[in-house]
């Protein structure tokens, strides 16, 4: 990769996030990419049959809260939720790579995603969890043991609720005050890995920044897995946000390598809370 640009070795990745996670100091952030295994659209594909009734080429739209505005100001907003609540249903919950992450002993699971797939994995391994959509919800986030997602566009659950349009997005910051101030305090304190996740949207980018803005360089280096892409913005993109951002990024040929790293990550968590007792005499 060029624009002088180094990216984290896989052993470095590996070493950083095992100990993250030994610090209680890791947070996990699922995009839809995560989702795709389960049988659930990826943003591109969840929005291509409102591009091709809009005739507009999917291949060439990014903006997605964009396209789905389009839609809804053509269609109306209840054509619009039927069709996300429709297309993102799966009776599907056997993922490995997400069962992986998932046990990586986050506290706090942050999504854009509105499908219940860790909550489905999540109650399949008989882990405590307790969802946050909203600011309202908030208020009943209990300091038990039990991991709290935080779904930050909503769930599909609560169609009405959910932020997909443009509308909805540039409301964000008055209709959800709260969570992107708890998204913000965690971003400073802790450490995330981001997976599944393209940062083509500007959520995550804009907390980011006003985190950098008033931290400075203190504030904490976060990690993404992502595939190498052969898009000619692509290496430029993945320096941008490790210096504008302070995202680093592990890259990998194909996701298939994903599960052999989480392993790797658990493995070194586990070797490295294996204690010895005994007395100092007792060794020869």
């Amino acid at each position: 990769i060029g624009v002088n640009y180094m990216p984290i070795s896989r052993e470095d990745f590996v070493d950083y996030i095992a100990q993250k996670i030994r610090n209680n100091e890791l947070s996990i952030f699922l995009g839809a990419g995560a989702s795709i295994p389960l049988g659930i659209p990826s943003w591109k594909d969840l929005m291509a049959p409102l591009a091709k009734t809009l005739h507009l080429d999917i291949s060439k739209q990014y903006d997605y809260y964009s396209l789905a505005q389009y839609y809804a100001n053509q269609y109306g907003l209840p054509d619009l939720k039927r069709h996300i609540g429709e297309a993102i249903f799966s009776f599907e919950s056997d993922d490995h790579t997400l069962e992986l992450l998932l046990k990586l002993s986050a506290q706090t699971i942050w999504t854009t995603n509105f499908d219940s797939s860790i909550e489905c994995i999540l109650h399949k391994n008989l882990v405590r969890y307790q969802v946050v959509t909203n600011d309202a919800n908030l208020a009943n986030v209990s300091s038990a043991d039990a991991t709290t997602i935080y779904k930050l566009n909503g769930d599909c659950h609560d169609l009405d609720n959910i932020v997909i349009t443009m509308d909805d997005w540039e409301a964000y910051e008055q209709t959800h005050p709260t969570m992107i101030t708890f998204l913000k305090k965690e971003l400073v304190s802790s450490t995330f890995l981001f997976y599944g996740y393209s940062f083509r949207d500007n959520l995550i980018k804009s907390a980011l920044s006003n985190i950098r803005r008033f931290v400075g360089d203190a504030c904490n280096m976060h990690f993404s897995i992502q595939r190498i892409e052969d898009d000619e913005d692509f290496q430029y993109r993945i320096n941008d946000l490790e210096v504008r951002y302070r995202v680093k990024t592990l890259l990998v040929k194909s996701y298939d390598e994903v599960p052999d790293i989480l392993d790797e990550i658990v493995q070194k968590v586990r070797k490295n809370n294996v204690f010895v007792s005994g007395r100092l005499g007792d060794i020869d």
